[in-house]
């Protein structure tokens, strides 16, 4: 009796994990601190894993999957698959399929022409203004990194070894941004305004540079000493584009970090001791930053309470968490404890 009882709750198990594995829905998996989180079960086919994740708008994904095929270590060619996933419907619609040469995905640019750009690799896909389906690809430089389109289409921002340029995309000609003399350039970084921000970590300073290309104007601010270690920097812009966020490590303190907030309005400069490593995305005056050292949890701290929060379950890993456009939602992938990778989506009403 024991056995067959056994056996049937087993056998209920398989059934339910079947279902979830092989049907799109949404699972309630936990609420911290009033902070609600649901899993999407979104089936995947074998191999396939997510590359990415970015926001359409406060209803729609953009999903990006991938898997290896073939090619070298250096460039390795990998087949990708760029989805749209409705979270109130829970309906997937595959809307692009294709192999590209290694690399990974940037967020989505919606661009003045009312058509959206998408960085995938080394490639620009541009699709219609609903992102159900590709109007074009222009493919890139092997060498370009970070590349990021100015919202009028025609221009892109891209750096390399050498420096900070910027690409016409109509006749292919560049402009230097940015040349490297000290010991490394940070960024750059485009705002929603397209004006460039760059670091440039000489041997006494670390520095905030301003670029409007349309003016050439260009500002310069020192931000602090050189005190840090130049193998680790990160740079971001508010929301706003009326502040801009240095992510830095002391040299001295090694595994301390440090937050630089650079106030463009009235230029000061404030800086705040932290002890995380990786900042995953800012809104207002919130970012949401991780630990990455194994039962991650994603932290929501507020800049001007100086509060920080746990707003999610324990996971393995977290990867990717990005706001929502209206600032009430976060999406990532957490691998849980079975080291599954899953998306989540985190309600953030309440705060």
């Amino acid at each position: 009796m024991k056995k067959i009882c056994v056996l049937t709750v087993l056998l209920t198990v398989f059934l339910c994990s079947c279902s979830i594995n092989n049907s799109t829905s949404v699972t309630l998996i936990g609420n911290i601190n009033g902070y609600t989180t649901n899993k999407l079960n979104i089936p995947l086919e074998s191999g396939y894993y997510c590359e990415s994740v970015d926001w359409l708008n406060e209803n729609n994904l953009i999903i990006v999957l991938e898997k290896i095929e073939k090619g070298s270590d250096e460039y390795p060619t990998e087949r990708k698959k760029i989805l749209k996933y409705n979270i109130e419907t829970q309906k997937t619609k595959t809307v692009y399929e294709g192999e590209f040469i290694g690399g990974i995905s940037n967020r989505i640019k919606f661009l003045d022409n009312k058509t959206i750009c998408l960085q995938v690799s080394n490639s620009l896909l541009y699709f219609d203004s609903g992102f159900d389906s590709l109007l074009s690809i222009n493919n890139l430089d092997k060498m370009i990194s970070s590349p990021q389109v100015f919202t009028d289409g025609n221009q892109m921002l891209y750096r390399t070894w050498e420096g900070v340029f910027i690409l016409n995309l109509k006749n292919m000609q560049k402009i230097n941004v940015a040349v490297k003399k000290g010991i490394e350039l940070l960024g750059p970084q485009l705002s929603s305004s397209d004006i460039i921000l760059y670091g440039d970590i000489t041997l006494d300073m670390v520095k905030a540079i301003i670029y409007e290309p349309i003016t050439n104007r260009r500002e310069e601010y020192n931000i602090m000493e050189n005190n840090i270690d130049s193998d680790f920097g990160h740079i971001f812009w508010f929301n706003n584009n009326q502040k801009i966020l240095f992510h830095l490590k002391h040299r001295e303190e090694g595994s301390k970090y440090i937050l630089s907030i650079l106030d463009l309005k009235d230029k000061s400069v404030r800086n705040i001791s932290v002890d995380y490593s990786l900042i995953h995305d800012i809104y207002d005056n919130k970012l949401l930053y991780t630990y990455n050292k194994g039962n991650d949890r994603i932290y929501l701290y507020n800049l001007n309470t100086d509060k920080t929060i746990i707003i999610t379950p324990d996971f393995v890993q977290i990867e990717g968490s990005k706001f929502s456009p209206d600032g009430n939602s976060i999406v990532y992938e957490g691998t849980s404890v079975d080291y599954t990778k899953s998306l989540y989506v985190t309600q953030l009403n309440k705060d």
